[in-house]
């Protein structure tokens, strides 16, 4: 398998499968803080966010303690986007902005998909009444 990306010129660089993982691999294990996130979630129907995705191959991929995946995901990803004072760890002054999980992710990553609440602004919201958004909801939504 081969991974491509493309260039602002327009070049298409090839290279093997797996060499990302192992590079992030290589900067994690000298230290190197690597920042989990994606800049997009294309399909609002599906529960479970990308940057879940990408936290497990973190670890499975990579080599991370689930630990270290999560902090990727919190704390380095907001220092790496210079919202460390707003967000990114549980303190007093923050935005209340986390998941309640119902297993733990530090014994079995793959238990972040198992969310029971979400904390949004510090209001909770059960994740039994996550519902899809829809294109309408979308366009009425969306600023002008």
């Amino acid at each position: 398998m081969v991974a491509v990306a493309h260039s602002s010129l327009g070049d298409r660089l090839k290279w093997p499968a797996g060499l990302a993982a192992f590079i992030a691999g290589e900067a994690y294990r000298r230290g190197v803080m690597i920042s989990a996130g994606t800049d997009d979630d294309p399909d609002w129907s599906e529960h479970d966010s990308l940057l879940d995705a990408e936290v497990e191959r973190l670890v499975s991929d990579v080599g991370m303690t689930p630990l270290d995946a999560l902090r990727s995901a919190s704390e380095i990803g907001a220092r790496t986007v210079g919202e460390l004072k707003s967000m990114g760890t549980i303190e007093p002054g923050k935005l209340a902005n986390f998941v309640i999980l119902e297993h733990n992710p530090l014994t079995n990553i793959g238990d972040i998909h198992n969310v029971s609440k979400v904390v949004k602004h510090g209001l909770q919201y059960p994740r039994s009444a996550y519902h899809p958004v829809t294109a309408e909801e979308m366009k009425t939504r969306a600023p002008e």
